[in-house]
């Protein structure tokens, strides 16, 4: 009798540290969502004073939401939400967290301080998200803008985008 107590217990609290151990894995390596990822961006004109990644699926682009805050984020609930820069400071290189769209293309759009877009577009096979995790997702994608051509971004399409209200750089 108290041989079966004896290893009643001691299956009990197998089961227990077993589950905690499950769940310290979990918190361990699952705080963001799946769609959370780290882009690093190089070569930033010298005179951006803005950007925001777009992804465009089947001609339809889209800006990628920006994630703001410590643990357990959520994307910003303004769209978009575009990053300014000092780049006096930066170095002219970017890095943050967005709210990933897969896309057939991806592009990252400037805006100058002169107050005009730009738009650098890669193809899908030229961001390979590093790192990404087939059931928590995340990643980093790596931009180098010295390795792609600007296009100009035009008014209708910066407006589409929500991009136009963005005005001055943040101090």
């Amino acid at each position: 009798m108290w041989r079966l107590l004896r290893i009643a217990t001691i299956v009990t609290l197998l089961g227990l540290a077993a589950g905690a151990a499950v769940l310290l894995f979990l918190v361990y390596t699952c705080p963001y969502p799946p769609d959370h990822v780290c882009f690093v961006i190089t070569n930033v004109p010298d005179d951006a004073r803005f950007l925001c990644l777009l992804s465009d699926s089947q001609g339809r682009m889209r800006p990628m939401q920006w994630y703001v805050g410590e643990m357990l984020q959520k994307p910003a609930k303004v769209a978009p939400k575009p990053y300014s820069f000092d780049y006096g400071r930066n170095e002219h290189a970017s890095a943050g967290f967005v709210a990933w769209e897969i896309g057939d293309r991806y592009g990252v759009a400037v805006k100058s301080a002169s107050g005009t877009w730009q738009v650098f577009w890669l193809p899908a096979a030229q961001v390979p998200l590093e790192g990404r995790s087939v059931i928590f997702g995340g990643g980093t994608i790596r931009i180098d803008l010295s390795k792609v051509v600007a296009q100009p971004l035009s008014d209708d399409a910066a407006n589409a985008l929500g991009l136009q209200q963005i005005s001055e750089p943040h101090k």
